[in-house]
């Protein structure tokens, strides 16, 4: 869809809020069961899905990151209103910085009638690498007292430490995708995993595998102690429906 690498066209595409949230499914690896969702940004245009690799490098370009992001929030909310399904949203530094956020998330939470218990804010590890070190402690912090959970995503992918790791408060770690493909061929790789669950166990925390997309890789971080998992094998990001999944 050539069209999506024209500035405007994008633009024209958040400010007419075709952004939608599809959620990928996140599985309990002892009982298979789905425990929660990641929403994940598309923009719906007629019949036509198109993936963020197409849109946000052009939305951080525009600035309008944060608007998709709070697109993202309002949607998530109003599909789970009055509901105690768990899910996740990603958050980018833009909108940590953000001194809105909060309120902004709050206020959409009472509306929607969400237990901010039952939300996870999905970053970067390396979010913490910027002068504004303090301003995203804070706002992890302020998260973090009204309920919500913070998962570290990619983790493992930059310069990962473990001052790092607490100083985010996280409740999930989740695990490089690039760890966990191939890792039922590779041994290297399920040293690396094994590693890290060791280190998110000492710390309290929950591992999640992404990018499981077989059953061999899925028996695989399962015999390594992940917590969790997501990826084709359970579950394409779809729009949510409501069906539990079943083996």
């Amino acid at each position: 869809y050539e069209s999506i690498s024209s500035l405007k066209q994008v633009r024209t595409y958040i400010l007419e809020r075709k952004i939608i949230p599809f959620f990928q499914p996140i599985v309990d690896v002892h009982t298979e069961q789905i425990i929660k969702y990641e929403a994940l940004a598309r923009i719906k245009d007629g019949d036509i899905i198109i993936t963020p690799d197409r849109f946000l490098k052009s939305a951080e370009r525009l600035g309008m990151i944060c608007d998709i992001t709070k697109d993202m929030i309002i949607k998530s909310f109003e599909i789970f209103a009055n509901s105690d399904m768990k899910f996740s949203i990603n958050l980018t530094q833009k909108d940590i910085l953000d001194k809105n956020l909060l309120d902004f998330i709050k206020n959409n939470a009472v509306f929607y009638n969400i237990n901010l218990s039952n939300v996870t804010f999905e970053i970067l590890e390396n979010l913490t690498l910027s002068e504004d070190d303090t301003k995203i402690k804070n706002m992890i912090s302020a998260l973090k007292q009204n309920g919500c959970k913070i998962a570290i995503d990619d983790f493992g992918s930059e310069n990962s430490n473990f001052s790092r790791l607490l100083s985010l408060q996280s409740d999930y770690i989740k695990i490089d995708g690039l760890f966990i493909k191939n890792c039922d061929k590779e041994i290297e790789k399920q040293k690396i995993i094994k590693a890290i669950v060791e280190l998110s166990k000492a710390l309290g925390m929950k591992c999640v595998a992404e990018f499981v997309s077989s059953k061999e890789i899925f028996d695989t971080i399962k015999s390594l102690g992940v917590d969790y998992a997501q990826g084709y094998y359970f579950g394409k990001p779809d729009i949510y429906t409501n069906q539990k999944y079943s083996n």
